[in-house]
C-alpha cells in the first residue's frame, strides 16, 4: 500500500514537473519575441532620432545659406527639399527594421 501511494505521488509529482517545464518553455518563447520586438522598436527610434537630427542640421544649414539665424523660416523650394528628405529618412528606418 505504502508503495503504491509513493509510486502514484511520484507519478503525479513527474506530469506535473513536465507541465511546469512545458509552460516555462512557452513562457521563455514568449519573453523572446516581446526582447525581439522591443529591440525592433529600439532600433527604428534610433533611427528615426537620428533622421531628425539630421533634419535639423540641415535646416540650419540652408538657414545660414540664406544669411538667416537656426529655425528660420525657410521659402518652399528648400523647406520643400529638407522635408521631403526627412520623411524619407524615416520611411528607410520603418523599411530598414520591420
Amino acid at each position: 500500500m505504502k508503495n503504491t501511494i509513493m509510486i502514484i505521488i511520484m507519478v503525479v509529482l513527474a506530469i506535473f514537473g513536465i507541465v511546469m517545464y512545458s509552460k516555462n518553455v512557452e513562457l521563455s518563447k514568449e519573453i523572446d519575441l516581446i526582447n525581439e520586438e522591443f529591440n525592433e522598436q529600439s532600433l527604428i527610434d534610433s533611427c528615426i532620432k537620428s533622421a531628425y537630427e539630421t533634419y535639423i542640421e540641415d535646416w540650419n544649414t540652408a538657414c545660414r545659406s540664406l544669411y538667416l539665424g537656426d529655425n528660420c523660416l525657410l521659402p518652399a523650394y528648400k523647406s520643400d527639399r529638407i522635408d521631403t528628405a526627412y520623411k524619407e529618412a524615416q520611411n528607410r528606418c520603418i523599411e530598414r527594421y520591420k
